[in-house]
């Protein structure tokens, strides 16, 4: 089951559905797509299709945007049946909180057995993870074609 949310920071809000990076913003031609919420900060949407879950996360992510991303992050833990892909090609700035909360999703999906994977793609992020040496801990790749072929 592919399920694909989006989740949008202070860069604002996409109301107009999921992003398959590489694809020019269109949507695939099977599966549904259902608005789970919006509000001020994020707006996340889910896209049924398959064995992955696809969570895209754009701006900034840092204190502030920490418990929600906790929240969608987890949810989508627990729902998922296969591998989890967190997308982070949107994001422009991650501090410690948000890292916690990728450590602890991380934690959440190892004790469900589920395989958690990052996107990652801007060398500022992935020199954070490098410095932090959560290298180790997650798999990282630079598409989600990548991810989704491991």
């Amino acid at each position: 089951m592919l399920m694909c949310a989006t989740i949008a920071t202070r860069a604002g809000v996409s109301r107009a559905g999921p992003h398959y990076p590489g694809d020019g913003g269109r949507q695939p031609a099977s599966g549904r797509i259902r608005e789970v919420s919006v509000d001020e900060a994020f707006a996340v949407d889910e896209h049924d299709d398959g064995e992955l879950a696809h969570v895209v996360v754009q701006g900034e992510l840092d204190v502030a945007a920490a418990p929600t991303l906790r929240e969608r992050l987890h949810a989508t833990v627990d729902r998922s049946t296969g591998a989890v892909i967190v997308d982070l090609l949107g994001v422009t700035f991650i501090d410690s909180t948000a890292l916690g909360v990728l450590i602890g999703t991380k934690e959440r999906a190892d004790e469900r057995g589920i395989d958690l994977r990052l996107v990652v793609h801007e060398a500022r992020i992935i020199k954070i993870f490098e410095i932090t040496g959560l290298t180790e801990l997650f798999s990282i790749s630079a598409t989600v074609a990548e991810a989704s072929a491991q």
